[in-house]
């Protein structure tokens, strides 16, 4: 509700190139734990409120939905180190998975994950 999707869709399109991320990584993350989250130090966007981020979560979500291929939606409420796992085996499925278009794995082998 920030702004026309349609017209957010076109506008950023045109300001880019039409270039797209591969893959987003959304990190849903509840209200009240992102609330909880939040350090004592905040900057203009962390006071904007509950209902603006709201409204920013639920965009994330329409986005994930409109785009399932390209946007992977992970729980937040994991710990950093079990999303750390998630993203590290989604990127290097990804890396080993044929080129799109092409039929064949990309050249090169991925540097070991410590």
């Amino acid at each position: 509700d920030l702004a026309d999707p349609e017209w957010l869709h076109t506008f950023h399109a045109f300001v880019t190139g039409s270039l797209a991320p591969d893959r987003t990584y959304f990190i849903d993350v509840p209200l009240a734990t992102a609330a909880a989250r939040r350090g004592r130090d905040r900057d203009r966007m962390e006071e904007a409120g509950d209902d603006f981020f709201a409204r920013v979560r639920a965009g994330y979500r329409r986005l994930a939905e409109r785009e399932p291929e390209r946007v992977v939606t992970l729980d937040g409420r994991q710990s950093v180190e079990a999303l750390h796992v998630a993203i590290v085996r989604d990127v290097e499925q990804r890396m080993h998975a044929p080129a799109v278009g092409t039929g064949t794995a990309p050249s090169g082998s991925p540097p070991e994950h410590p």
